[in-house]
């Protein structure tokens, strides 16, 4: 009975109190454990009565509808990320995940040619190249990182319409296939990558292996990046650009009642750990082990994060 009480106090969590939804709250859970009694008298079990009750149970939008009643997430709509910016959010993603997965492959080409002129006369001319393709991979690796950052602050902690999460599906279900031939395509580079070494010797084959090596993790991370990136809009009803410091909506959508005690605890909490680190370092001079200390409050501290979390 109880799980019948906090089903409906969860779908009626972004309803106005008013005495009409009160009142309507009120009968449908009369209705709902009559319901569920009746099943019971038949010889129901406790869980099958439940599971039926719930799947028997209407569409909470068509309720309110019909009594008039507006949802909270309606009153956000002014503030509610919109089609176009879902789409100018999928367009940033995509270039985000060209600038870093080519940085990583001009990285590697970088020491590629270090290695290439090695053991040679021409030393200087591997040290140009460093330079100059490395300096390449930094400034995407910059510009990339600065128009993601630009974008997730302007979305964050701001809700998700319906149309909005169903659009996101939508391409989260098309990108799915690329996704999936992106890692098998990525990985299997990576692995034969390792060939040119025993084909053509030390500096080409070293050479060979890094670029290989690159264009592998170039699938691999464009197709992670990207999928990733669509799934931010299509998960949850609160867009949330850091899932370790996530904004005000989007902790009372994780913890409800304690997400002003998550969001203070997250405030003290790392502070704390490197304030006992270094104490406990110093006076008992255990550098040598006293860093698990933050393995373990990594730990402690997913563990606390997760009792405080509603259960939806």
């Amino acid at each position: 009975m109880d799980t019948i009480r906090d089903y409906l106090e969860n779908l009626f969590k972004n309803v106005p109190q008013t005495p009409a939804a009160e009142k309507a709250k009120a009968n449908l859970l009369a209705t709902m454990e009559d319901h569920y009694q009746a099943l019971i008298d038949e010889g129901k079990s406790e869980n099958e009565a439940i599971g039926a009750v719930i799947s028997e149970f209407g569409s909470i939008d068509e309720l309110l509808e019909e009594l008039g009643i507006a949802k909270e997430e309606k009153a956000d709509a002014i503030d509610a990320i919109t089609i176009d910016e879902g789409e100018n959010y999928f367009s940033m993603i995509h270039k985000f995940a060209l600038y870093i997965s080519l940085g990583v492959v001009l990285s590697c080409a970088a020491c590629a040619s270090i290695v290439l002129f090695a053991d040679s006369h021409r030393e200087v001319l591997g040290l140009v190249g460093f330079f100059l393709i490395a300096a390449l991979a930094v400034g995407l690796f910059v510009a990339g990182g600065m128009e993601y950052s630009k974008q997730n602050r302007k979305l964050n902690d701001r809700p998700l319409t319906r149309e909005v999460r169903e659009f996101a599906a939508e391409q989260v279900e098309g990108y799915t296939k690329s996704f999936t031939f992106s890692l098998i395509a990525g990985i299997f580079m990576c692995i034969i990558s390792v060939t040119p070494i025993f084909l053509f010797g030390d500096q080409v084959g070293v050479s060979l292996f890094l670029l290989l090596a690159g264009l592998g993790s170039f699938l691999i991370i464009y197709g992670s990046i990207t999928y990733n990136g669509f799934r931010k809009l299509a998960d949850g009803a609160i867009f949330i650009a850091d899932e370790d410091e996530p904004g005000p909506r989007a902790s009372e959508e994780i913890y409800g009642e304690h997400a002003p005690k998550i969001m203070v605890f997250n405030k003290i909490y790392w502070p704390l750990i490197v304030v006992i680190y270094l104490g406990f370092s110093f006076f008992t001079n255990s550098w040598a082990f006293s860093w698990m200390v933050f393995p373990l409050a990594g730990v402690l501290h997913e563990a606390i994060a997760a009792a405080l979390k509603i259960k939806h």
